[in-house]
């Protein structure tokens, strides 16, 4: 076979039903665990959130606009899967805000690691017809499956983290959201986890949550401000 037709047969032979595998094992822990996901991560916006509203006493916040709980790649690659919460108002809404709010997900990217160790058993008898960087760059932009059970945690924690007395005393732009981000890859894939129009209390704004599906399409990693998106959005 040449070396097209082997690289397919080793993605769709062998890398893809693997995927498939992990995929299903990391939907049986989420279901059999998920209390206790959103019993770590609601602290964590509390503590968070009373963060953002003593920093917009201060002035050193405007209104928030965005929420984000971002994928720190670096860590990723260094086997450390976190998240970083971080919070932007319109002014910064286009800049890397570091802090210490991160969130431990080695509980997904475990799978994804158990995925990474059956593809190098089986790329290993294509006796180096499939380089291992080749492998390690194509599945650097396949693990959206595995993080949107970040989103899926999030999604369901937003009940309780929407009714804290610090998520509740930020002050909101009227386009504020809260997002599950995946950044510095190729191809990005951010998901607006709510949103809330005018500033109506989320608990009486019906209708006003919404789950959004954002796909940046740029093959460069561009300030989120510039990045271009699709959005679908559906109400929950």
């Amino acid at each position: 076979m040449h070396d097209l037709e082997i690289w397919n047969h080793f993605i769709e032979e062998d890398v893809l039903p693997q995927r498939n595998e992990q995929i299903k094992s990391l939907h049986t822990y989420y279901v059999q665990h998920k209390k206790q996901i959103i019993a770590q991560l609601v602290p964590l916006f509390d503590q968070f959130c009373e963060k953002v509203r003593l920093q917009q006493q201060e002035g050193q916040l405007m209104k928030c606009a965005y929420l984000h709980l971002s994928l720190l790649r670096t860590s990723l690659n260094e086997g450390k899967p976190v998240y970083m919460l971080e919070a932007s108002d319109r002014d910064t809404q286009s800049k890397v805000q570091l802090t210490p709010f991160h969130y431990d997900a080695g509980w997904i990217y475990r799978f994804a690691d158990a995925w990474d160790q059956a593809c190098e058993e089986k790329r290993r008898r294509y006796i180096n017809r499939i380089h291992r960087h080749s492998f390690e760059v194509w599945k650097a932009r396949q693990l959206y499956p595995f993080h949107i059970y970040m989103v899926h945690a999030v999604r369901y924690a937003m009940d309780t983290i929407r009714q804290l007395v610090s998520f509740q005393s930020l002050e909101k732009d009227s386009t504020f959201e809260v997002r599950v981000v995946n950044f510095g890859i190729l191809r990005s894939v951010n998901l607006c986890i709510a949103s809330m129009k005018g500033n109506v209390p989320p608990l009486l704004a019906k209708g006003g949550w919404k789950i959004s599906r954002i796909r940046n399409t740029s093959m460069n990693i561009l300030p989120r401000s510039t990045c271009p998106a699709a959005i679908s959005k559906v109400l929950i």
